[in-house]
């Protein structure tokens, strides 16, 4: 199973990108430090990153993907799905995705 413990959709007026990364712990001088948890995650170190389009998934697979995608942009950040920015995955989220990739990817 992919290893990720961090996912975050990046739109622009081109495309929509979802990016999973595995990240590494915060650094010891910056935990006492007041940040925001977009500020930590960015201050993390990236040990791994992966993109959709590495993913090997079903049909039904890729309408479940393209479903969460929309309810991340839509729902959770409040924000038309065409809008650029970028969005995290909250964890119930980043769960769902994992859920998504370990039922519906293609096996070889």
């Amino acid at each position: 199973m992919l290893d990720f413990n961090d996912a975050y959709i990046f739109v622009d007026e081109d495309r929509t990108i979802l990016v999973m990364r595995k990240l590494g712990p915060l650094p010891v001088e910056l935990e006492d430090k007041t940040l925001s948890f977009i500020e930590k995650q960015e201050m993390r170190p990236v040990e791994g990153v992966l993109i959709e389009s590495q993913l090997n998934l079903t049909e039904k697979g890729k309408q479940l993907l393209k479903q969460l995608i929309e309810t991340v942009i839509v729902q959770d950040a409040g924000v038309d799905s065409n809008q650029p920015g970028r969005y995290y995955l909250h964890s119930k989220r980043i769960e769902t995705l994992k859920n998504i990739i370990q039922e519906h990817s293609v096996t070889d």
